[in-house]
């Protein structure tokens, strides 16, 4: 049963990933500025995209290979990036829709 709890909070946390990506690009080509200046060059380079979603899906994939070790502790972080990856999205549409539109 954990282990099901585990892969939607892990498939939630990719899903809400490309999500943001999808907005920033949105909102990068209105003219808005990546805010984070570690993502800022990656973001805006050819390979913005694979290093983008590849990244999380790597992290990922290690959590769920963890999952047999320490069920509740790849739970409690998979909640944790689901809250966080939500808050990420949400202040993106926010952004979206209040300042470019």
């Amino acid at each position: 049963m954990i282990h099901q709890k585990i892969l939607f909070k892990l498939l939630c946390v990719y899903m809400l990933s490309v999500m943001d990506y999808i907005i920033t690009r949105t909102a990068l080509a209105k003219g808005a500025i990546e805010a984070n200046p570690i993502l800022a060059p990656i973001i805006e380079s050819p390979i913005g995209m694979t290093i983008k979603l590849m990244a999380p899906l790597i992290v990922l994939a290690y959590l769920w290979y963890r999952r047999n070790s320490n069920p509740f502790r790849v739970n409690y972080t998979a909640a944790f990036l689901v809250l966080f990856y939500s808050l990420v999205v949400t202040w993106n549409v926010s952004v979206y829709v209040f300042y470019l539109i």
